[in-house]
């Protein structure tokens, strides 16, 4: 571990917290829990917010010691405003914007050839669609006729059957 607290970055190193996880030797899970759900109210990372509720807390003590708390070599962030905020969220917000601009154009080519074959399957599903029924009733008739034509055919050719028969 980090000897001493001159930065954000040993106290982090300090207490051993790394992106998903942290330890401090002696500290219960719950007081950690409770420290990361603070940390998260606060909107604020977590060695962020213990390093200033650590500093708060020792000055706190130290004030009621008379002791004046000694002086970092860094001091901390400025505390956020609403106009800093609102810059963020803009920044944020003009580049989703552009990223979502981005992903359009490179996406819109796929888009097009979806569209053409959307409408070549609907061309081939109304030309599927298209009713057999008049070419069933043609067929028909032309079976009947045919029928018609064999039974004349073998009346008059002395039993003979078939349109065909010799």
């Amino acid at each position: 571990r980090t000897q001493g607290l001159g930065s954000q970055r040993s106290v982090i190193a300090a207490v051993g917290i790394t992106e998903s996880s942290w330890f401090v030797d002696g500290v219960e899970p719950e007081a950690q829990e409770a420290a990361k759900l603070s940390a998260r109210k606060a909107g604020v990372p977590l060695g962020l917010w213990l390093s200033q509720t650590i500093l708060s807390a020792a000055a706190n003590e130290l004030k009621r010691n008379n002791q004046v708390p000694a002086q970092r070599s860094d001091p901390l962030p400025p505390a956020l405003t609403s106009e800093v905020l609102l810059e963020s969220i803009q920044r944020l917000a003009n580049r989703i914007e552009s990223a979502e601009e981005r992903t359009a154009e490179s996406i819109r080519p796929l888009a097009d050839k979806v569209q053409q074959l959307t409408q070549r399957v609907e061309e081939v599903s109304s030309r599927a669609n298209v009713s057999t029924a008049p070419m069933e009733r043609a067929l028909s008739r032309m079976s009947e006729r045919l029928e018609k034509l064999e039974a004349e055919r073998a009346g008059s050719n002395g039993g003979r059957r078939g349109l065909f028969s010799r």
